[in-house]
């Protein structure tokens, strides 16, 4: 049904967690979904087994919700959220890492899915339904009409499961309503047309501090700027690297812009990446007021997100914070570009190497 990756035989050995199941998770991470990830190979320690945990755990739990055919409904931007917000320990969820050969359906069965799992399965697969139904509008095909069709029920579930974990469906409905708005009138303005995809952004950082660990340090405004800023950045960069392939018929604001140009012109450009590091910046500003742990969790997220806005316009800069943790405090070092940082524990030798970028 969908284009496959060919994996030798001999390599699936030397691939860790991630890799493998991004192998075969192919819907999830199409379209505008997937961009919102850390860059995994730089993550060390207890963040990358943090981060195999959720996602493993999300697919997990998808499989338990809704049937083995759901694992196919991951999307990255969820687990990513999770793992950003959730910096606690991930070993009491229910399902062990690669539990596509090891299992957890007996854990599930004896205590049921925590309440966190449950939205995150059920918001994981409503906005890849609610993508997908987009797509099919934009652009109708046998891969969308097929892919909808297959896992229709599971959509309309997932709503369902979403009012039984007590989430707010009304702001998502409204954010969708205001996209399909939207993109009827061709919206032109680039911050105009990210806010409805903000609004839901925001709507599931709320949801996941509500039904996760809350935190005392994470305000409502911090939330809510935090979420928004996130769904902008990510909308405007699928629409920024989409630019020549929505050329041929689906919506983009860039496009309009444009007039549909062939290349898109250098003031288009100019102002898409300033709204990008705009937004960029303001999702920094409130993790600097968060620990530490979650600082460094997204100098991964910010590496890869900047990674498809390479090679980077003169205008944006970036500066190194390497951060020394020990369990007694923390030491940050800045410079003023990008280079190797050596970090490790003061009070021991585990020392690595990393780029460190914010």
């Amino acid at each position: 049904m969908w284009p496959r990756r060919y994996i030798p035989l001999e390599n699936i050995p030397n691939m860790d967690i991630v890799e493998l199941a991004e192998a075969f998770h192919l819907v999830g991470d199409s379209t505008m979904f997937g961009i919102l990830k850390p860059a995994y190979r730089e993550l060390h320690g207890r963040d990358r087994v943090a981060y195999s945990s959720i996602y493993c755990n999300l697919c997990g739990a998808l499989a338990a919700e809704y049937g083995l055919p759901s694992r196919l409904l991951v999307v990255h931007d969820i687990a990513t959220l999770a793992w950003l917000l959730t910096t606690g320990e991930t070993r009491e969820m229910p399902f062990n890492r690669g539990n596509c050969l090891r299992g957890g359906a007996g854990r599930v069965r004896q205590g049921g899915l925590p309440p966190l799992l449950k939205y995150l399965a059920a918001i994981s697969a409503f906005t890849l339904g609610v993508k997908l139904q987009d797509d099919e509008r934009d652009q109708r095909n046998w891969r969308n009409a097929i892919v909808n069709a297959t896992y229709q029920r599971t959509f309309n579930r997932s709503s369902q499961k979403l009012q039984q974990v007590g989430a707010d469906t009304n702001r998502l409905r409204s954010a969708l309503e205001e996209q399909c708005v939207l993109e009827a009138r061709s919206e032109s303005e680039l911050e105009c047309a990210a806010a409805p995809t903000a609004q839901a952004y925001a709507a599931v950082v709320h949801e996941i501090h509500r039904l996760g660990a809350p935190r005392a340090d994470f305000s409502f405004e911090q939330r809510e700027a935090l979420g928004a800023a996130l769904g902008a950045t990510i909308y405007a960069i699928d629409a920024f690297r989409d630019y020549e392939k929505d050329l041929e018929g689906s919506y983009n604001p860039l496009c309009v812009q444009a007039a549909k140009a062939a290349s898109m012109p250098q003031t288009v450009r100019g102002d898409a990446l300033r709204f990008i590091e705009n937004c960029l910046a303001s999702a920094s500003g409130v993790i600097r007021t968060l620990d530490n742990a979650t600082h460094l969790r997204w100098n991964a997220i910010a590496a890869h997100l900047l990674g498809y806005l390479r090679p980077l316009p003169e205008f944006i800069t970036l500066s190194t914070r390497c951060y020394v943790p020990c369990e007694h405090g923390v030491v940050a070092f800045d410079d003023k570009e990008c280079t190797p940082a050596v970090y490790g524990c003061l009070c021991c030798c585990c020392l690595g190497l990393n780029y460190c970028c914010t």
